[in-house]
């Protein structure tokens, strides 16, 4: 039985909708509620439930205990009860030497040894100096090799102080490499607690806004058993060619997480050297950057670490197959990335005056104590007290900084041949593909440069795109299905004469149809015209479906359009792939926002077509009100809301700020409950895709248009929302078109028996 809510508001006032929306009516209801549920509107008495509540947080967790690829038993049983840890595999690196010529090996040498330069040492890392040299000499090389000729980089960062403060080394670092890659055409992930994340993401903002909005943040705050199966789940699906893990804590003989002065922190740690531990029993090689003895990942070979330092009431006891030990991991993650970016771009990894400003932001943040890290572990010994401090000023002559001004020297000053597998992305640029996004208006003008900032932070493809719109036809919601099923014939019929690599769908109305059905018949109307193609399509429902289940919670809220809504599609399919998968599929509420049986109608997609979000539009007021009426039907207990209309995405800001007037209202903090937007899944999904298959042969990719938009409404028209939408300094290319009429034989909206 699909276990489903779907909300619709209606109007006790319609005449007031010109007003201001200082007071919503009371009139509006959930068209089925449980008991258990709270109302669409603030109402205290139905709060004050005798069920508990969730905890709330700032940002969502990963939920989904029960992962895609089920770990071990042994692994995990060994890991989780006996408390095993597992010595790193070892790296076969005595031919790399031979694959690089002098005068990469002479400035790999010049960089190395500027980072055992006593002047950038403190007083206070001068016993690691050893260690340093040996994890260089041994090491270095073969990391940056692995770096180099990587496709895809999981970074594991973030530490914290016993009272809950971040440091500033691990996000700098982590922000530095995944801007790097991102220069390089790589693939970045960043790993860490929610609020090394929100730094992270600042930091990356500074150097790049599309980078910092569109690579993949995993903020995870859990511990023991559901950890570890969220990390075994996230590195088996995400497949990095590397995993670096830098500054990390690692745990001592007993289990413990201490700081530098021996306090522990494990009541604020996120104990990501489970994944490292977890990667050295599965035979996996890891990169670990460590600033002292008590990182996950130091060294425990002796012909790399000098013992005679250890202290084992300290020192970490899960090592990676590569470590390298440094007093300054901002240095050394500096060294390493510049010589990437120097070997895959020729172009330098950060200027001294961005580093600067990263560790000046950074040095600020951490005095923050909205960014403290929150209690992961119940502990008999409280956490010390918030100590305010006073941020260190970074000036020019800061360590790290006169260390990147001779990085730049050296590498300036080098002419390199370096292997043609690491210079490929310089000489031959990302592969190219071409993908077609079918909507029914306006969502696909919103989605597509979106669409294309994940694709290019998330992928090693240059994507081109075909935008097309069925701007002639839309609203899809108010057509019957059978009449819908012909319009999306019709419309993916166009879409597969283009020839993409895959048609992806960015209307969720248009999937309710039945996609597999749809396909059918284009495939067959193809033959008949004599274009062999097969056609991909990428189904934004059953993407999202698999996200919610296992990232939406125990109670996932579902905003999209009346049509959406009323055809259950979203329940049906997370129930349909929770059964498939042995998992039990959580309680869906769908809020469709929108009614087309009021005048005016309200529907929120609408507004957005007529661009009645912005402040200046006459109907902007009324755009206000509607807001209000749907986000005021989001239940206070939801764990995710998820944009399941291609237009919301726009809304986020109104849909925030009403949502956080309710959570305000009822004493629960603002922004805690997380929304999604879908469309990064479908990118992430489309990628996935493009990943299996090949090419198309014999098609010419580079010329291509990189962005183009097909419309069958009025060109007029369309360029004008294009102007909304789009950069105006490279607007895409508009072009009117007519859909071909597919004759359906068999096919329809309803399954033949």
């Amino acid at each position: 039985m699909l276990r489903t809510i779907v909300a619709r508001g209606t109007h006790a006032m319609p005449a007031r909708r010109s007003l201001s929306p200082a007071v919503m009516p009371s009139a509006a209801r959930f068209l089925a509620r449980p008991h258990s549920k709270p109302s669409a509107f603030t109402d205290r008495r139905e709060l004050a439930s005798p069920s508990p509540r969730r905890q709330f947080h700032s940002s969502p967790l990963i939920f989904s205990a029960t992962p895609t690829v089920n770990l071990d038993d042994k692994i995990r049983i060994a890991i989780l009860e006996e408390g095993k840890t597992y010595p790193p595999p070892k790296a076969t690196d005595e031919k790399l030497l031979e694959t690089y010529k002098k005068s990469a090996k002479g400035l790999i040498e010049k960089v190395r040894t500027q980072l055992l330069d006593s002047r950038f040492f403190l007083d206070k890392k001068a016993h690691l100096q050893p260690a340093c040299k040996a994890s260089l000499e041994a090491n270095f090389l073969p990391i940056f090799h692995r770096i180099a000729n990587a496709d895809k980089v999981m970074i594991f960062c973030g530490r914290n102080t016993a009272e809950g403060k971040l440091t500033v080394e691990s996000p700098v670092s982590a922000a530095i490499a995944a801007y790097a890659l991102y220069k390089c055409h790589k693939v970045a992930i960043i790993v860490s607690d929610e609020p090394n994340k929100r730094l992270i993401q600042l930091l990356l903002t500074e150097l790049d806004k599309k980078c910092a909005k569109f690579i993949t943040y995993l903020p995870i705050n859990q511990v023991n058993g559901t950890l570890l199966s969220t990390l075994s789940r996230q590195i088996a699906s995400r497949k990095p060619d590397v995993t670096l893990y830098i500054d990390i804590p690692g745990r001592n003989k007993d289990g413990d997480y201490l700081d530098e002065m021996g306090r522990s922190i494990a009541l604020s740690n996120v104990a990501f050297d489970q994944a490292l531990n977890l990667q050295n029993a599965q035979g996996a090689e890891a990169i670990a950057i460590c600033s002292g003895i008590n990182s996950g990942g130091y060294p425990a070979d002796e012909a790399v670490a000098d013992i005679s330092q250890k202290d084992d009431e300290t020192c970490s006891i899960v090592s990676a197959s590569h470590s390298l030990v440094l007093p300054d991991v901002v240095a050394g993650t500096l060294s390493l990335m510049g010589l990437v970016s120097a070997a895959c771009t020729d172009m330098e990894v950060c200027s001294t005056a961005q580093v600067q400003t990263l560790l000046s932001m950074a040095a600020e943040k951490t005095e923050e104590k909205a960014l403290q890290a929150p209690v992961l572990r119940k502990m008999s010994k409280p956490r010390p007290p918030w100590q305010p401090g006073v941020p260190d000023r970074v000036t020019e002559d800061h360590p790290t900084l006169r260390f990147l001004k001779s990085l730049h020297e050296v590498i300036d000053a080098s002419h390199v041949m370096w292997p043609a597998s690491v210079e490929k992305i310089k000489f031959y640029g990302p592969d190219i593909r071409h993908v077609t996004m079918f909507d029914s208006s306006d969502g696909v003008l919103i989605g597509t440069e979106d669409f294309i900032g994940y694709m290019r932070a998330r992928s090693n493809f240059h994507v081109k795109v075909n935008a097309v719109a069925d701007h002639a036809r839309s609203p899809y919601g108010r057509y019957l299905s059978d009449d819908l099923f012909t319009i999306v014939v019709n419309g993916l019929a166009f879409c597969a004469s283009l020839q993409g690599d895959a048609i992806v769908m960015v209307c969720n109305t248009a999937c309710t149809v039945g996609l597999g059905r749809v396909k059918v018949v284009v495939e067959k109307w193809l033959a008949e015209m004599g274009m062999h193609y097969k056609v991909e399509i990428i189904d934004l429902i059953e993407t999202v479906a698999a996200a919610i289940l296992d990232e939406g919670g125990p109670h996932p809220v579902l905003l999209a359009t009346q049509a959406t809504a009323e055809s259950h599609a979203y329940p049906r399919a997370v129930e349909a792939l929770a059964e498939k998968t042995g998992r039990v599929a959580p309680p869906i509420t769908v809020i469709g926002c929108g009614n087309r049986n009021i005048s005016p109608p309200d529907d929120w997609a609408t507004f957005v077509n007529i661009g009645a979000h912005d402040p200046s539009h006459p109907e902007h007021n009324a755009f206000l009100f509607a807001m209000k009426t749907y986000a005021y039907q989001i239940p206070l207990n939801a764990t995710s809301i998820w944009l399941c209309c291609t237009h919301f995405p726009v809304l986020e800001p109104f849909i925030r700020h009403f949502l956080n007037e309710r959570l305000e209202a009822n004493n629960m903090p603002r922004d805690s409950i997380h929304i999604f937007n879908t469309l990064s899944y479908q990118a992430d999904a489309t990628i996935a895709h493009l990943d299996r298959t090949k090419a198309l042969k014999g098609k010419d990719y580079a010329a291509l248009h990189d962005l183009e938009v097909l419309t069958t409404g009025w060109r007029g028209d369309v360029s004008k929302s294009v102007t909304r939408y789009f950069d105006n300094t490279n607007p895409p290319l508009v072009f009117q078109v007519a859909f071909p009429q597919v004759p359906l034989g068999q096919g329809s909206a309803t399954p033949l028996n």
